[in-house]
């Protein structure tokens, strides 16, 4: 797989803590290049929405479930303390700044959101970012030659769990509920593997 060179102080990590700091790190130079865009548009500043909490807890029980079923089909995984520590702060925090944040903003100012679900309008900026978010975590592979190797398999969940959260961020009006809840499924196979 293609990775960016470590430099000092994440050569020991196994984690992708570098790559997730990078990430999460591109959305701020965006807000801060970008004058029509900000912390507020991309969800990271804006206030939650009224009503949110509830949303936020149906949807945090859906990204739940959604491991809970492959743990229950045999999905096993045990965490060292770098593991667990990662999976509590990073993927959620990159991925959704990135995804729900950037793209699903950018592709709202696009498309608009001309549809509406249980009290949050949405667009094609939740459906696209939705199948990217999948295609990005169906993608296991890119060689040297950058052939791409693709597990279709591996992006039913993601893509289910994507939607929920470009629902929530376009309910909440804020990706914090997505980056927590995402977080929190991140860690219930590993949760689930201490108990089995």
């Amino acid at each position: 797989m293609l990775e960016i060179p470590r430099v000092d102080g994440f050569q020991r990590l196994h984690w992708s803590w570098q790559e997730s700091l990078l990430s999460t790190a591109w959305p701020f130079l965006l807000v801060a290049l970008v004058p029509a865009i900000s912390l507020a548009s991309i969800g990271v500043a804006s206030r939650l929405r009224r009503g949110w909490l509830k949303p936020s807890i149906v949807a945090g029980m859906v990204a739940l479930a959604v491991p809970a079923v492959f743990f229950v089909l045999g999905a096993r995984k045990k965490l060292d303390a770098e593991g667990w520590a990662f999976l509590l702060i990073m993927p959620g925090l990159a991925e959704e700044l990135v995804f729900r944040g950037v793209f699903q903003s950018l592709l709202n100012r696009v498309f608009g959101k001309p549809w509406r679900l249980a009290g949050a309008e949405f667009g094609w900026g939740l459906v696209i970012t939705s199948i990217l978010f999948a295609g990005f975590n169906g993608l296991m592979r890119v060689d040297a030659a950058f052939h791409p190797s693709i597990i279709p398999a591996a992006a039913i969940a993601p893509l289910l769990s994507s939607l929920v959260s470009g629902w929530v961020r376009e309910r909440t009006d804020s990706v914090w509920p997505s980056v927590v809840g995402h977080n929190l499924s991140n860690i219930v196979i590993p949760v689930a593997t201490l108990f089995a």
